[in-house]
């Protein structure tokens, strides 16, 4: 097993079959480091490598159109980083609180609320599209949901070209989430990410802006 120290130098110190293997990574913040790390590949005997993550997930931040996009166009390219794939939290819960449906009446089915509310995660979809990234939405179910809710949120996803996967996780834990799970693997393993920042960094400050606010806060 790895283990792995943080230096006040930004060393960090590996052990690989008791022998210590040195990375030098720049200073970056706290969550950076994290994925660096795990994305590093080092190298030990007989110039084989190793890497201390298959896959990395990282919570991007909330929502596509501010966590997300800050991680797409800001963080992956400072840490020359790109993503394979992005999983979006979704509950028929919240989508009909969007809707219009008060905190106290959530448990009760309404079909015309999760409707309006879709209107939401919809842009989210679209947003994150924009980064020619794969998308799967993440539905994690409660026991309140009903059948006919579920199928329906599902078949607004797919009408998106997004990938939906029905979680229990809320329910379930771990066990709950493993379908999700599989399905991102199959995403990132034969699936290609054809990403792609928003906008250029040469861009001018104000084209910057209007291009935020008009191809993600919309």
């Amino acid at each position: 097993e790895s283990k792995m120290e943080f230096l006040f130098d930004y060393i960090i110190s590996i052990s690989v079959d008791d022998k210590i293997r040195h990375l030098r990574i720049k200073n970056r913040n706290r969550e950076n480091y994290q994925n660096m790390i795990k994305l590093e590949k080092y190298q030990y005997d007989n110039d084989k490598k190793a890497s201390l993550a298959d896959f990395v997930i990282t919570e991007a931040g909330f929502a596509a159109d501010l966590g997300a996009e800050k991680f797409m166009d800001i963080k992956c390219r400072l840490a020359g980083i790109e993503p394979s794939c992005v999983v979006i939290v979704a509950t028929i819960r919240a989508l009909k609180m969007h809707g219009g449906v008060k905190k106290t009446d959530l448990a009760n089915p309404n079909i015309d609320a999760l409707k309006k509310g879709f209107e939401n995660l919809k842009v989210h979809i679209q947003n994150i599209k924009k980064f020619g990234v794969p998308v799967v939405v993440a539905v994690n179910k409660f026991i309140t949901d009903t059948d006919e809710e579920t199928s329906l949120l599902v078949d607004m996803c797919k009408e998106l070209g997004s990938k939906v996967c029905i979680t229990e996780g809320w329910e379930k834990g771990g066990l709950g989430a493993e379908t999700l799970a599989k399905e991102v693997a199959s995403i990132v393993e034969n699936e290609k990410s054809d990403f792609q920042f928003l906008y250029p960094l040469e861009m001018p400050l104000k084209e910057k802006i209007e291009t935020l606010a008009t191809k993600i806060y919309r």
